[in-house]
């Protein structure tokens, strides 16, 4: 998938119908746009998820928020997905991360919607970007589907998961 296609697909729209009930409320926001409502939600999906759920021991923390762009999906009052995407760095690559949703949206196509959105969001600000990340192993062929190809061998981070680098095609 090209990302000309993530656009026609309208999602750059700001609102979703999730499971044909709630309205569902994409915001993008850079940190200190940020409430302290939705900050506190951010750093609790992503210690739900990575901490808790994936018992990764590290600093999340890690200073990159600060200058980053907050991709949010809301569902009401309940924050469902989080990703952060960072500025293009000095050779022109654009990466994202700490890409996480809720245990109880995963079964409904929720993060590919974020990813898409991702892609979306970068090509508006950053068209000419490559856009490199650093995928956890076993999500490799969830993001070769959305077209990233992997440029590295497998390593281990920080927080002992296995990851892999890839570039979008």
């Amino acid at each position: 998938m090209c990302i000309l296609d993530v656009l026609e697909l309208g999602l750059l729209v700001g609102h979703l119908v999730f499971g044909g009930k709630n309205m569902l409320n994409w915001q993008l926001k850079a940190f200190k746009q940020l409430s302290l409502t939705e900050l506190y939600a951010i750093i609790q999906l992503r210690e739900q998820i990575f901490v808790v759920e994936q018992q990764a021991i590290y600093l999340d923390a890690d200073g990159a928020d600060l200058t980053a762009l907050h991709l949010m999906l809301w569902e009401s009052e309940q924050l469902v997905a989080y990703a952060r995407i960072l500025a293009p760095d000095a050779a022109g690559v654009v990466h994202f991360g700490r890409v996480c949703v809720r245990n109880e949206a995963r079964k409904n196509s929720i993060g590919r919607q974020l990813v898409l959105k991702i892609l979306a969001e970068i090509q508006l600000r950053y068209a000419d970007a490559v856009v490199i990340i650093s995928a956890q192993k076993y999500l490799q062929e969830f993001y070769q589907a959305l077209g990233f190809t992997a440029i590295s061998a497998d390593y281990l981070t920080e927080d002992g998961i296995l990851h892999v680098d890839m570039r979008l095609a």
